[in-house]
């Protein structure tokens, strides 16, 4: 079924920014590691009730099988501890975005929701792509709406400022691929914050 999943979804599983979608692949292979080192059990009290009915060469044949195979099991187990333990000491660098929004938040005075830059609706074959980017609604700790590349205009905006929202958080890399978009943005709203990345506009108080 997991392999199925990933056949039905390939236009996201085969992305590099999808191998999240891929835990999915878990569970069974859990599974099936675990089921073989009951089998691994299994031969080695087979093949030690039988030793003695073997020849020599048979019985170093298979000593040496099951050798190759226990420090294989011992080895996956330590490279994993090791790559675990890396992880955890080694340098974390903050977020920019996060730092961001630490430094944006208190100018967010009003309660409400806020529309965040998203991605493309679309790829470049047509078809339509999740373009939500959830991390900004986390650390400002709002509700709110993400508006995708090809979306972004004034008139789509003012659409959401009638929905309730009180502010856009604008990714300025985002606001690039639409030319001009930005200036008119400027000469619409108010602009109340601003880091490296983001500029945050005031939908409640036009120009």
């Amino acid at each position: 079924s997991i392999f199925a999943l990933y056949i039905l979804a390939a236009r996201t599983t085969s992305e590099d920014w999808a191998n999240y979608y891929h835990v999915f692949s878990i569970p069974p292979v859990a599974l099936i590691f675990g089921f073989s080192i009951e089998k691994l059990k299994d031969q080695a009290l087979t093949f030690a009730d039988n030793f003695s009915s073997r020849t020599p060469a048979a019985n170093l044949g298979r000593i040496a099988v099951f050798l190759f195979v226990v420090a294989a099991v011992f080895a996956s187990f330590l490279l994993e501890a090791k790559q675990v333990r890396a992880s955890f000491l080694g340098k974390r660098v903050a977020d920019e975005s996060h730092l961001c929004a630490d430094k944006i938040r208190p100018e967010l005075k009003a309660d409400g929701l806020i529309v965040v830059s998203g991605g493309h609706c679309v790829d470049n074959k047509g078809y339509a792509l999740a373009y939500n980017a959830s991390f900004m609604f986390y650390w400002l700790e709002r509700k709110g709406w993400n508006i995708c590349v090809e979306d972004q205009s004034i008139d789509k905006l003012n659409g959401f400022a009638v929905k309730g929202a009180k502010y856009f958080v604008a990714q300025k890399s985002i606001l690039n691929q639409r030319p001009d978009f930005e200036n008119d943005l400027r000469q619409v709203y108010s602009v109340i914050a601003e880091c490296n990345e983001f500029l945050i506009f005031d939908l409640t108080r036009r120009r």
